[in-house]
């Protein structure tokens, strides 16, 4: 048992532990279960992540998971506590995420809430209930104190205000946090050696005083104090468990001089060490048996255990409660994922931060007729505030014109384009790019369309265009729009393919682009740097962006970034690149790269936008039509719910000529429709997710569950990501004909939701399944013969088959709906339930 986590050991069978203590002293730790503490009598003193909370009679503290806390009770013969730890199988089996969830961690009678008054008592009703049946018998039934512990978590309050908190900000808390057990793992490896605040300081790279500081606003404790504590417990361990003299113990634990350490043992103990070894028995580490009068040391402080009298636990109603026999579907054995829904489930906002924003290849597909039809069937579902687009400075736009020695402005196209798109209700998010040929400073040029990638020729001219067109916009659409919209300076300067120049010229450029801006009005949206997707590459951007931006003083109003989940490897026997595909918690690493790049700069609160993200940065990669990507896009918008504040998927169409005009149906490209408008998987899991609530029930690892008013909305999902030997490199098992022998051969999933609403109800339920058989149009143009040409009848067969599976029902319940779902290997069902 180490200081900086708790190892909780359970009994077989068992998924809780309870005890009965009357003196509880602990120093910091932290472990995965749910712990909470009943205050039956006297008073007891919690830190929790910092805060420090003092508990009278009747009051209740929850430490959730990971956090890192620590106690001590009051001495007196009155002190009574009830600790209740919950192992996260149990949570896991109930289908909530630990890690999606936060509990308040005091439950109080000095705050004026009826909420807390109503239910303090009943939940130390429910712990002496189950008090009384722990620790059970063999023959006990272990459904029935599983059962109890489900109707004390789903009345443990959430805590609104960590709901309603960023993503951004608990990022910031965490990486605090995880300093904090980096000291703890780091005191662990090295408290035998003369160590000091200021080497660890140095191995983190931070200051001893920020260090000093984080610790003691999680711990209550200094560094030194800490250390001297865990010294202390190692050596409390072989004075009991060891006939090594006494010397000997405290010289190989770090103490390096007999005064120190009896001064500090005495401290800590409140004996000396020969009285400690004399009077100590050696303890039980098996937690779950509770001694009578008997004092565990855990290796992180003292539980002191007693047998109480028998609690009385007469027979009582909560409101909410589950009863297990008039609900059967709870208790019954079944490999179906279970999910319970009532009503102090855990709320939080569902911010719809991957429909924000919308992208195309490039200004000049925007003026194409087709493009258009596609975009307005798009935007009728899918309802996009902003699009980004590259080459609203190329020359296919004609902006600028060079005759002789004068310059020449042009901003018809530019009109055209961003008239049409005000028009459907969408604002234009303005990446400043590429360079005019009159402007250009070597001959480098990108895609098919030869965008010229190089600096200007003149960084003066530069500026005149950026105020022509400034003056421009502001002048036909009006200052109060124009403060709506965005300006990202270039796109993806870290990669030579986009930027001929060096990072200096990049930098300079953005500087002068922003201060040319910001003359017109200090609330213009500028940002950059449109950072490749580099946490992989040899170079990243980003850090030198940001220490730059905060030299210069340069106004940074949002951070964009790309994100694509692939790198490159290099193999040896042939020296050729190979493309590796990463494992589906890809965006989430980069989202915590991109936080730790924030972290310590006056950058922590700028909004991020991924302004490219997709599976992969290649336009021809077959893996963009199959319906793979349905579930990736699920996943990957759920395990990051407000993480960043924009997620713009790459991109609305195939209609893309980046490297030529698209000569398939469905040639990899990446788009949420293909050339002839078809929709694709990436298109249906889109408006799956725009069609949930604001308001988030409960979500996990592959559902989310959400609420407006009188309706319920409940998405599930199945995904299969790559097999290891794909994401190895052997991207030779993928071919036009044959796509899905590169992912893991999933299984059929079993999801059952149970809706709990006290009274008789009727509900409407909608329910729409997509899988490989079910509006994965990839896969019915495969099986209809893979027409590359399509007719007009052959266009309109494929348009008449291209959507969700869909039914209707109705239903009377009484107390409580379900519902079960049975998922296919790559799909969704998602449910629309309306109380009538």
């Amino acid at each position: 048992m180490v200081a900086k986590y708790e190892l909780i050991k359970y009994p077989n069978g068992m998924s809780i532990l309870f005890y009965d203590i009357n003196y509880l002293k602990a120093i910091p730790h932290w472990h995965n279960e749910i712990e909470i503490i009943f205050v039956i009598s006297g008073t007891l003193e919690c830190i929790i992540s910092g805060d420090t909370f003092c508990l009278n009679k009747n009051e209740i503290a929850i430490v959730n998971c990971e956090q890192i806390h620590s106690c001590i009770s009051s001495k007196e013969k009155t002190t009574q506590i009830l600790l209740l730890q919950i192992n996260e199988q149990l949570f896991k089996s109930l289908n909530i995420d630990l890690s999606s969830i936060h509990f308040v961690n005091q439950i109080s009678t000095d705050i004026q809430s009826d909420y807390y008054h109503e239910n303090c008592e009943a939940l130390i009703k429910l712990s002496k209930k189950l008090a009384s049946i722990i620790p059970p018998k063999k023959d006990s039934n272990q459904s029935a104190i599983n059962l109890l512990c489900c109707n004390i978590i789903s009345m443990l309050p959430v805590d609104d205000s960590y709901a309603a908190t960023s993503d951004r900000q608990l990022a910031i808390k965490n990486n605090q946090i995880n300093r904090i057990k980096n000291i703890f793992a780091y005191v662990e490896k090295m408290y035998r050696e003369d160590i000091s605040l200021e080497d660890l300081a140095s191995s983190e790279n931070f200051s001893p005083y920020y260090l000093s500081h984080t610790f003691k606003k999680y711990t209550n404790t200094t560094f030194t104090q800490y250390l001297n504590s865990y010294r202390i417990s190692m050596i409390q361990k072989d004075l009991r468990n060891t006939s090594d003299s006494i010397t000997e113990i405290y010289l190989r634990h770090g103490f390096g001089n007999n005064k120190t350490f009896n001064r500090t043992f005495h401290k800590l103990t409140g004996c000396s060490p020969s009285e400690y070894r004399n009077n100590s028995a050696t303890a039980s580490e098996e937690f779950h048996v509770i001694p009578k009068n008997e004092t565990i040391d855990t290796g992180i402080g003292t539980y002191i255990y007693y047998n109480s009298p028998k609690l009385n636990t007469g027979k009582y109603l909560l409101s909410g409660q589950i009863d297990e026999e008039a609900h059967p579907a709870l208790a019954a054995n079944t490999e179906s994922k279970r999910i319970l829904i009532t009503a102090s489930t855990s709320k939080r906002q569902f911010k719809k931060y991957f429909l924000t924003t919308t992208s195309t290849g490039r200004a000049h597909d925007i003026l194409l007729a087709k493009w258009r039809q596609q975009f307005e069937v798009l935007q009728n579902t899918l309802h996009f505030q902003y699009i980004r687009f590259h080459g609203i400075f190329n020359d296919e736009i004609g902006i600028i014109t060079r005759f002789k020695e004068t310059y020449q402005y042009n901003f018809f196209y530019i009109d055209d384009i961003f008239d049409y798109l005000l028009s459907q209700g969408c604002k234009p998010y303005i990446e400043l790019g590429f360079m005019p040929e009159v402007l250009k400073s070597d001959e480098q040029t990108i895609y098919f369309y030869k965008g010229h990638t190089c600096p200007p020729s003149s960084l003066s001219k530069w500026i005149e265009l950026i105020q022509a067109f400034m003056e421009h916009i502001i002048g036909r659409y009006g200052r109060a729009e124009v403060l709506t919209w965005f300006f990202e300076v270039w796109n993806e300067a870290d990669l030579k393919d986009f930027w001929s120049g060096t990072i200096e010229q990049y930098l300079e450029l953005y500087e002068a682009t922003v201060k040319t801006i910001k003359a017109y009005d200090q609330g213009f949206k500028t940002g950059g740097p449109a950072a490749s997707s580099a946490v992989y590459w040899d170079y990243n951007i980003l850090p030198d962006f940001l220490t730059f931006c905060s030299a210069k003083r340069i106004p940074l109003d949002f951070i964009s970034v790309h994100c694509y989940p692939v790198s490159f490897r290099v193999l040896p026997e042939s020296k050729n690149k190979r493309r590796i595909y990463h494992d589906i918690n890809d965006l989430t690493r980069n989202f915590d790269w991109i936080y730790t790049q924030l972290s310590g700069t006056v950058f922590t609160d700028v909004p991020i936008h991924i302004t490219e993200w997709n599976s992969s940065p290649f336009a021809n990669d077959y893996i963009h039509d199959t319906a793979f990507m349905a579930t990736f896009i699920l996943h990957n918008v759920i395990a990051n719910i407000d993480r960043v504040e924009q997620l713009v998927f790459w991109e609305l169409s195939d209609l893309l000529d980046e490297d030529y005009v698209p000569f398939n149906e469905f040639g990899g490209k990446y788009g949420l429709m293909n050339r002839s408008g078809l929709k694709k998987p990436s298109f249906f899991a889109l408006q799956a997710l725009s069609r949930l609530s604001d308001e988030i029930l409960s979500w996990g690892s592959d559902y989310i569950v959400t609420k407006s008013q009188n309706c319920y909305q409940i998405l599930c999902f199945n995904h299969c990501h790559y097999s290891d030997d794909f994401t190895s490199g052997k991207e030779n098992v993928l071919s036009y004909y044959d796509r899905y022998s590169i992912f893991e051969q999933g299984q059929k999933r079993q999801f059952q939701y149970t809706i709990v609403e006290q009274g008789d109800f009727s509900y409407e339920i909608v329910k729409y399944q997509f899988d490989r058989e079910n509006g994965s149009i990839y896969d019915f143009w495969l099986k209809n013969g893979a027409p590359e040409y399509l007719t007009a009848s052959q266009l309109t067969f494929f348009q008449a088959n291209n959507h969700l599976k869909q039914s209707i029902e109705y239903r009377s319940c009484r107390d409580f709906l379900i519902l079960n779902a049975e998922v296919e290997p790559l799909g969704f069902i998602l449910y629309e339930i309306k109380r009538l």
